[in-house]
């Protein structure tokens, strides 16, 4: 880095350095920025990070997605040939369990324990941290509910049957 390097400059090289899609896309919005920052205009602005008014940000988008994946993949490993209503009740029960037993220790850390590891309760570790990061988690309970659990079932049995139609 020079020494008179600024944040701006650093910025123009890095998008030099790109290429395809990606680089035009961020070169436009670097020269968007330059032309109205003067102005005013914020640089997360100019990249489209900024959720507008009444939609959802992005960081909690993915981590919908994320809780979503998390719980498809415990009903596929300990809830298979279950319907799906009663998977969905078996995770809460489970979540719930967990959220008010030893959860309680696990919270603080970032990942689940070491001899937790392997088993449902580590399942549900990331399933209550990717919850939590999302606008539905509330401040009594941290599982999720009923109707999220089963709407992300309900997602992968709709992705499942349209692939077999299409098939």
């Amino acid at each position: 880095m020079e020494k008179f390097d600024t944040s701006i400059t650093r910025l123009r090289r890095i998008a030099l350095q790109l290429s395809g899609d990606d680089g035009r896309w961020f070169r436009e919005c670097l020269e968007l920025y330059e032309a109205g920052a003067r102005d005013g205009l914020r640089l997360d602005v100019c990249l489209g990070l900024i959720p507008e008014r009444g939609r959802t940000p992005w960081w909690e988008s993915e981590s919908c997605v994320e809780r979503d994946q998390i719980v498809r993949g415990i009903a596929a490993k300990y809830c298979a040939g279950m319907r799906m209503t009663d998977a969905a009740r078996w995770m809460v029960a489970q979540a719930r369990i967990y959220e008010t037993g030893e959860y309680r220790f696990h919270r603080k850390l970032i990942a689940p324990p070491a001899a937790i590891e392997g088993t449902v309760r580590a399942d549900l570790f990331r399933l209550l941290k990717a919850h939590n990061r999302t606008r539905s988690a509330s401040r009594e309970a941290l599982s999720p509910s009923f109707a999220t659990i089963l709407r992300a079932l309900k997602k992968n049995h709709e992705a499942t049957v349209f692939a077999k139609r299409r098939a």
